[in-house]
Order: C-alpha cells, then sequence, then structure tokens
C-alpha cells in the first residue's frame, strides 16, 4: 500500500438527529402477552411458536417427517462384532503377572525410614497432642523409623494444629 492507503478518510456526520419514536418501550412491553395466558388458540393467531413450556403447536413444529421416515427406511444398523483372539504368550500378561508376584512378595516387608504423608501427619498429631507421652523412641517403634530420622522430622516439620 502506498501513501493513498494511508491517509485517514473524513466522515461527515449530521449534526442535528431526530428521532421518530411513536410509543414509549413500556408500552410496548404492556402490548406482549405475559407467558402464563398464552394458550393454544393466542399462539396460532399470532404465529408465536417460542415458548418456555411445551404446548400443542411447538410439538408439531419439532417434528420431522421426512427424518422419521428416512429413518424408518434404513432401520437398525447391526455392527459385527470384532473379536481380537487372546494371546496367552502375550508379554505384556508376563510383566504383570511378574508385577503382581513382586507386590505379593514385598507385602509383608517393612521398609526402613518410609512412611507414607498421612501416617506422617498422624504421627506429628500425636506428638504435637501429647509430648510426653509420644516419645521419639516411641514413634520410631511403632513407625519404623530410626531415632535421629524421628529428631530431624520433629524438628523441622510442624503440624500448626
Amino acid at each position: 500500500m502506498g501513501a493513498r492507503g494511508s491517509k485517514q478518510i473524513q466522515k461527515k456526520f449530521p449534526q442535528h438527529i431526530t428521532s421518530e419514536v411513536k410509543s414509549s418501550a413500556a408500552e410496548a412491553y404492556a402490548k406482549i402477552p405475559k407467558q402464563d395466558t398464552l394458550d393454544d388458540s393466542i399462539i396460532s393467531s399470532h404465529n408465536i411458536i417460542a415458548s418456555a413450556t411445551r404446548n400443542k403447536s411447538i410439538e408439531e413444529d419439532g417434528k420431522d417427517p421426512q427424518l422419521l421416515n428416512n429413518l424408518n427406511e434404513i432401520g437398525q444398523v447391526a455392527l459385527p462384532k470384532v473379536s481380537i483372539p487372546f494371546k496367552q504368550s502375550d508379554e505384556m500378561l508376563e510383566i504383570l503377572k511378574h508385577r503382581q508376584t513382586e507386590l505379593k512378595k514385598n507385602e509383608n516387608v517393612l521398609q526402613k525410614n518410609r512412611v507414607s504423608v498421612n501416617q506422617l501427619k498422624e504421627m506429628l498429631e500425636k506428638r504435637n497432642s501429647f509430648p510426653d507421652e509420644w516419645t521419639p523412641e516411641k514413634l520410631a517403634s511403632q513407625y519404623n523409623l530410626d531415632v535421629p530420622t524421628i529428631k530431624i522430622l520433629l524438628k523441622h516439620i510442624n503440624t500448626f494444629i
């Protein structure tokens, strides 16, 4: 674009605008029939189709006979069942079986210095509630943690109870 494309165009608008409103908005609103007073005869005489409630004319308007005829011609669609044969020698099955056996083996083995978040929260709440009763040694024996680890946790973590 050259210099001509970037020039501003000045439009001249009329200075005095006169409006010729024949009725006010309140008068127009008063002429509209209320939703409660609408019945089928008023709707059919005024060609009003939209309504918050269902009536006969809305039901008739919503029907599509051509679509219903086409759907009846087509009928119900039958999809063939596609079955994938199950392989007993699948590698993924072996991996899953191996994982299950490992979980069963390690289920009864308690790991040292491992606690869940819920166990940690419970431990700290017990300590804050009853510090004389729940000593670091007692907590270490119950939660399978080392005493130095418990002392570090109690020193640096606060539950703000």
